[in-house]
């Protein structure tokens, strides 16, 4: 699998229910449920009709592209040349060089949000060995804001900067080794946009690894 297509599947993974379709036994009928979890919370919602036929389609195609990112074991990441550094193989989405350029370039003309200056002055003060972790609902910007800083960075910093994206099917282990590797190439500024949860005690333990670089931020869903 070509990384252009990797690519593609998981924009379409990202748009399609996530969970499952279960039935419950009530009074003699049946009936039946959407079952899917968001930001560590289990949501249950009755389903009929049309609603429960799209559903039903939906979540099975997630499921086969969630299987074929799985069974490919050619193309694990997507990247451009950066400077003189070799890259290898990594778990995640990767951003760098020229292609974290083209990323952050359709919010040149946004406007900034109070937020911005915030992020922006933690990033780029004195203390530089902390993780920044931001997190919210979906589509509410969160993406948008990490783009704005890159975009506004040095020339220099900018070529330090790595932006990654996990996959529907990478671990925590999987995210440590990439952010050990970026370590290692002299990466400074590592942005890693997490869309799904993980074990609290786990988790823990990936923030303290991430404090191996300079600065980190996390977006989360």
């Amino acid at each position: 699998m070509d990384g252009s297509k990797r690519k593609s599947i998981v924009r379409k993974i990202e748009s399609l229910p996530k969970g499952s379709i279960t039935m419950k036994h009530i009074n003699g009928k049946d009936y039946e449920y959407w079952q899917h979890s968001e930001n560590g919370h289990q949501f249950t919602r009755r389903v009929k009709g049309e609603e429960l036929d799209i559903l039903r389609v939906q979540i099975e195609e997630r499921k086969r592209l969630e299987q074929l990112l799985k069974e490919d074991s050619i193309t694990r990441h997507i990247v451009e040349p950066h400077s003189d550094v070799q890259i290898a193989g990594f778990h995640s989405l990767v951003r760098l060089g020229d292609d974290l350029k083209r990323f952050v370039q359709p919010v040149k003309n946004f406007r900034t949000r109070e937020i911005y200056e915030l992020l922006h002055d933690y990033i780029h003060g004195l203390n530089n060995d902390r993780v920044f972790i931001l997190y919210g609902l979906r589509r509410t910007g969160k993406t948008t804001l990490i783009r704005q800083v890159i975009l506004n960075m040095s020339e220099e910093d900018q070529k330090q900067t790595a932006f990654l994206q996990a996959l529907p099917d990478e671990t925590l282990a999987d995210m440590n080794q990439d952010l050990k590797q970026l370590e290692n190439e002299g990466y400074r500024y590592v942005f890693f946009c997490i869309q799904h949860s993980f074990p609290t005690g786990n988790l823990s333990v990936f923030l303290e690894s991430m404090g191996l670089i300079s600065i980190s931020a996390m977006a989360e869903p």
